[in-house]
């Protein structure tokens, strides 16, 4: 009675860059992400291509909280066996601009994403969130889970063989951060939140 959702294949068909644009153009598009609207409306375009509909949506300015809002929310859309559809979240995302005449603190934007995913998974009663925050140029992907005894949030990495991994709780917070020209590390980021969200 109503439609069965395939399963995807858990592997990202980017271009060598995010958009295929040429190598100066690409770096001007990332130069111009100065403003929250477009962060947000760039990775809007790179979800939905990592999480296409019907599948998942990417729904934006989703309440968590009755006080708070994440900018982005990924989620996985299906139905109960009554036939109501239902969005489970699978991704938070935080998006700022960059002011550069204010000294804004990456850290700031880690206790953001921390909050919403706090509240995201209480609100839908899940074991675990993937995050993602972004700020100009810059992007980082978070792993927020519980343990037998509190939740944590921890950084996913990725070294230069492309080899990701889920970090400590007290990895630097430079280290964390992804600049967008670094695209084969952010592709491999999301190959293996993909892979582990199949």
């Amino acid at each position: 009675m109503y439609p069965v959702l395939q399963r995807r294949q858990a592997v990202l068909q980017f271009p060598p860059s995010f958009f295929n644009l040429g190598f100066n153009e690409d770096d001007e598009l990332y130069q111009s992400l100065e403003q929250e609207s477009c962060v947000n409306g760039f990775w809007i375009a790179v979800l939905s291509k990592c999480f296409p509909p019907p599948r998942h949506f990417v729904q934006p300015n989703s309440e968590v909280k009755d006080s708070s809002a994440v900018d982005l929310l990924v989620t996985k859309f299906g139905f109960r066996s009554s036939g109501q559809a239902i969005y489970t979240p699978i991704i938070v995302f935080k998006g700022e601009g960059v002011d550069h005449k204010k000294d804004q603190k990456k850290e700031n934007l880690t206790d953001h994403i921390r909050t919403c995913a706090a509240d995201t998974t209480r609100k839908h009663n899940l074991r675990k969130i993937w995050c993602i925050g972004a700020k100009g140029r810059s992007v980082c992907f978070y792993y927020f889970g519980t343990t037998s005894v509190s939740w944590t949030m921890r950084p996913l990495r990725v070294d230069d063989d492309m080899i990701v991994r889920i970090g400590k709780i007290d990895d630097s917070q430079a280290a964390q951060y992804f600049d967008l020209s670094e695209f084969a590390k952010i592709n491999a980021a999301f190959t293996y939140i993909v892979n582990d969200l199949a």
